[in-house]
């Protein structure tokens, strides 16, 4: 093997060696994540289909219909991060609300990502059907601030009653990660007692 090839063989697997022990993500927290693509799939706005939005500023707005008042928007609303997958490595939950500008009620989902592989990766929704679905109580919107992670544990608090829900028409909703899916853990606490 000649010097100059000999040389390049080492140079690459010095190149490789530092991609493997560098990884892109290293944290959850350097991930800008009120810009980036959120998926959407809702029967009230998009028809039960998959749509991507791309967020800008922690908002996207669908002005597709220039003579429409109306148009879907997309509002991140909090972020939290902890560790929910038990792995000694942080993910970051990320509230969204949307609906209709024109509309005069919204819907809630919380993403959650994690550094998966060297990269950000999506890897959980928990939507506000899902929560009452499994807490059998119809929510309203959430309410400011409506997130923590604290010891494994995601605690999102939605209002109950009315828009503008005041403290007693809270609860929180207690979310683990289990096999890679988002389950109710224990029964919804009233007020923020976390």
């Amino acid at each position: 093997m000649s010097w100059i090839k000999y040389s390049f063989f080492i140079l690459c697997l010095l190149i490789s060696a530092t991609i493997v022990a560098y990884p892109k993500c290293r944290n959850v927290r350097t991930a800008n994540l009120k810009n980036r693509i959120y998926p959407l799939k809702s029967s009230d706005f998009t028809q039960n289909k998959t749509q991507w939005l791309r967020v800008s500023n922690g908002r996207y707005e669908d002005r597709s219909e220039p003579t429409s008042l109306s148009f879907l928007y997309l509002e991140i609303v909090d972020v939290a991060y902890g560790d929910l997958t038990g792995d000694g490595t942080e993910e970051a939950a990320v509230t969204a609300i949307y609906g209709s500008n024109s509309g005069s009620f919204y819907l809630t989902d919380t993403y959650v990502f994690g550094c998966v592989g060297g990269k950000i990766k999506l890897i959980g929704i928990l939507k506000q059907e899902h929560i009452e679905k499994d807490s059998g109580m119809d929510l309203q919107e959430s309410v400011k601030n409506p997130l923590k992670i604290k010891n494994g544990v995601l605690y999102i608090t939605h209002g109950t009653e009315g828009n503008r829900p005041s403290p007693e028409f809270t609860r929180t909703f207690r979310y683990r990660i289990r096999n890679g899916k988002l389950l109710l853990y224990k029964s919804p606490l009233r007020r923020r007692n976390y």
